[in-house]
């Protein structure tokens, strides 16, 4: 009887262990993001003054394919033997919640938290309608993001202009 009190005992400390750092996480974020969307405010023309933090959200690797690309890609995917691009993180305009994988690192991602920040400003200030392509938000999202990284000589990868073309070109209507 003794054993069973301990070990319920040994799993509520680690239980309480557990929540406290989850807490210290998602303060640590939320100030990683305050300051974030201040230099955003200050090196840009979004008024980032009283602005909300979005929600955030983690999630492992495999449902974060999903939850981006929809399960159906994701099984096509794996079905014909290709792989999709690796997401680390994106923003769920609907839920204002940024959705980040359960491996991300503010400091090392830092240039991601900053992308996905401007996405949050362009939903609450960029008077965007419900026909706009997401994609045509990536380039104006690249270019801060990379403003950022140079400022704080951030080592983390700079965007890739041919991509975030091939993202542009995505929203143009084919007309053959």
């Amino acid at each position: 009887m003794m054993g069973a009190r301990l070990l319920t005992l040994a799993q509520a400390a680690f239980a309480a262990f557990f929540i406290a750092c989850a807490a210290a996480q998602a303060g640590d974020l939320d100030a990683e993001m305050r300051r974030h969307l201040d230099w955003i405010g200050a090196n840009t023309d979004y008024d980032v003054e009283g602005v909300a933090l979005p929600a955030v959200e983690y999630l492992g690797r495999d449902a974060m394919q999903i939850a981006y690309y929809g399960p159906e890609k994701v099984a096509k995917a794996e079905f014909e033997g290709y792989l999709l691009p690796e997401v680390m993180a994106f923003y769920d305009p609907e839920r204002r919640t940024m959705v980040l994988r359960d491996d991300f690192d503010a400091a090392r991602d830092g240039h991601i938290l900053v992308h996905e920040l401007v996405h949050h400003l362009q939903y609450l200030q960029g008077g965007i309608g419900d026909d706009h392509c997401a994609a045509s938000l990536e380039p104006e999202a690249y270019r801060i993001q990379e403003q950022w990284q140079d400022a704080m000589d951030h080592p983390g990868p700079r965007p890739d202009k041919l991509m975030v073309l091939m993202l542009t070109m995505s929203c143009r209507e084919q007309h053959w």
